[in-house]
């Protein structure tokens, strides 16, 4: 599997907690492509990573230039700062347009809301996405979706289901603390929130929906 990093310039207090979660998905930290996007460039050179495309308004940093000094090899793509799409789009058209089959986006939920939630939506209507931030590792889904959960991927994690649009419909949860069987879970409800596997393994089933599947720590 090609996997792309796309490194967004939402707020992070600690970059260890933020590289930790990273080694839970990728354990050498070895991508096919990392793209730095505006500010997210900071981001990735606290994490000591090197950017392969540098892409922005860079209306979140002074200039670019440090960062064409520190990866003199990076492609860099400049826009202007008033135009119809974030950096963020930007970047996920990009890499979406490459034989990368999953991006890893670091940077995208802390900050703004707005900026959260639009990145939130881009990365459901990517190929395949995991948005990573200090607490949380977030799987946009698409059903019908079928995922096996170990306890040690879990890693002490609380797993909720939450719908993105409209009901989840025939949800199955199996090797958890609350499961359940064909349910119907609706965006106004919380049932899919905060449960706990207490098996070694756990299995998910969604028929139909799309949502997110989402590790959080306390």
């Amino acid at each position: 599997m090609r996997r792309a990093l796309i490194s967004l310039s939402g707020h992070v207090d600690s970059v260890e907690r933020v590289r930790s979660q990273l080694l839970r998905l990728e354990p050498m930290l070895t991508f096919d492509l990392v793209v730095g996007v505006d500010g997210g460039c900071k981001l990735l050179s606290r994490l000591n990573l090197s950017a392969d495309l540098i892409l922005g308004d860079f209306d979140s940093v002074v200039r670019v230039s440090p960062f064409e000094s520190l990866w003199p090899k990076a492609k860099v793509l400049t826009f202007p700062a008033e135009k119809d799409m974030t950096d963020a789009e930007l970047a996920f058209d990009y890499v979406n347009e490459t034989d990368i089959d999953e991006a890893i986006v670091i940077g995208g939920t802390g900050g703004r809301l707005d900026h959260a939630l639009s990145v939130l939506f881009l990365a459901g209507h990517f190929r395949k996405a995991v948005l990573v931030d200090e607490q949380n590792i977030i799987w946009p889904f698409k059903a019908p979706f079928n995922r096996e959960i170990n306890l040690d991927e879990v890693a002490g994690d609380y797993v909720s289901l939450i719908p993105m649009e409209k009901t989840l419909e025939g949800v199955t949860l199996t090797g958890f603390k609350y499961p359940l069987a064909s349910a119907v879970i609706s965006p106004a409800q919380t049932l899919g929130v905060s449960n706990e596997l207490v098996s070694k393994k756990g299995t998910i089933q969604v028929d139909r929906g799309e949502g997110l599947l989402i590790f959080s720590k306390d």
